[in-house]
């Protein structure tokens, strides 16, 4: 396998162009791509250059990805009419609308790969909870959510953009935010059956590209482990249900792993390592370059991937299913803010 280590990599880059450092970084980690935040955005034309810019490092078929859901997420709120959130969707027509949207949006700026949407069944005693889901879950209804988020898949497929259904095995219940906390989900395993797992058993199979798998520690199910403080994204049974009862063939990539749900237990490097011997395909880290130095060089000594060259075919698979992205074109763009400001008029 002569592929670098670097490929089982998604990073971050500070800025709204490539310095020379970060060239640096991108030639010598070569990830497979490269997630984008507000921080990366300045305006829709500046976006493009530093797509394109990207992809002639590490290849005009990296993955550029961003976490696009509308609402509350909305990394292009910036430089586009901002879009409506998850939660006000309430029909698969508008979701798949809203996909539809977003990816032509997406496309024009170089994107190819949106971390949405979200699968997380919102449930009413977690409501008033910090756990940073508000407003981003569909319903409480997980066929609602099954059939609402099919719908948003496609319509970026429409536009040639891949969809990530997040945050496997499910959020809905947790009392925390993972951004700042190691959830513990209490959930038995006929809770977690019957509404968090049933959007992805719906989905699975149906042209599905890729799942994130959330930090949180499932004591009361088949996750459970005998560490309580291990977070599902390095826990290899949950991989393995994954792939082995689920049958999922795609994707699998950690939610950032510089998140309080990971760095209070362990360092990012290690964290890393043990997410792949896990089972991931995809390590997430979005801003420390140095951490990634250090988990790519980390990795690099005796790192046993399950698969391994099972994850390269699913690489290239992935790769074919998401489309050239269009030219972009001012006057365009600037429709297309007027189509989302009538789409939301529709909604209210």
């Amino acid at each position: 396998m002569n592929e670098p280590i670097g490929r089982h990599f998604i990073v971050g880059i500070p800025g709204t162009e490539l310095s020379s450092t970060d060239v640096e970084f991108l030639r010598y980690v070569m990830p497979s791509g490269v997630c984008l935040f507000a921080r990366n955005i300045k305006d829709a034309s500046q976006v493009r250059d530093l797509t394109d810019s990207i992809k002639e490092i590490l290849g005009p078929h990296s993955l550029i990805c961003i976490d696009q859901e509308g609402g509350r997420v909305d990394r292009l709120r910036r430089i586009l009419e901002p879009m409506p959130s998850a939660e006000s969707l309430r029909s698969v027509e508008n979701a798949e609308k809203l996909g539809q949207l977003a990816g032509e949006a997406l496309s024009m700026l170089g994107i190819n790969v949106d971390f949405a949407p979200v699968v997380d069944v919102r449930r009413d005693d977690a409501l008033s909870l910090e756990n940073g889901l508000q407003l981003r879950m569909m319903s409480d209804d997980p066929i609602e959510v099954a059939a609402i988020a099919k719908g948003f898949l496609e319509g970026l497929r429409s536009e040639g953009i891949a969809g990530c259904l997040k945050h496997f095995p499910g959020l809905g219940a947790s009392s925390v935010d993972s951004h700042e906390l190691l959830p513990i989900v209490e959930l038995d395993d006929e809770n977690l059956n019957s509404v968090d797992l049933l959007p992805y058993r719906e989905l699975i199979g149906n042209g599905l590209e890729m799942v994130m798998i959330a930090h949180a520690s499932y004591p009361n199910s088949v996750f459970k482990t005998d560490d309580p403080n291990l977070p599902s994204s390095l826990n290899p049974t949950v991989y393995n249900y994954l792939r082995d009862k689920l049958l999922f063939d795609g994707i699998a990539v950690t939610d950032d792993l510089e998140m309080g749900a990971i760095v209070k237990i362990m360092g990012v490097p290690q964290a890393a390592r043990k997410s792949l011997e896990s089972g991931a395909d995809i390590a997430l880290i979005c801003n420390d370059q140095n951490a990634v130095r250090e988990a790519v060089a980390l990795c690099a000594d005796g790192l046993h991937i399950p698969g391994r060259n099972k994850f390269f075919e699913r690489l290239e698979r992935f790769r074919e299913n998401i489309s050239e992205p269009i030219d972009f074109d001012r006057s365009e763009w600037e429709h297309l803010s007027n189509e989302i400001i009538e789409f939301k008029s529709r909604l209210s």
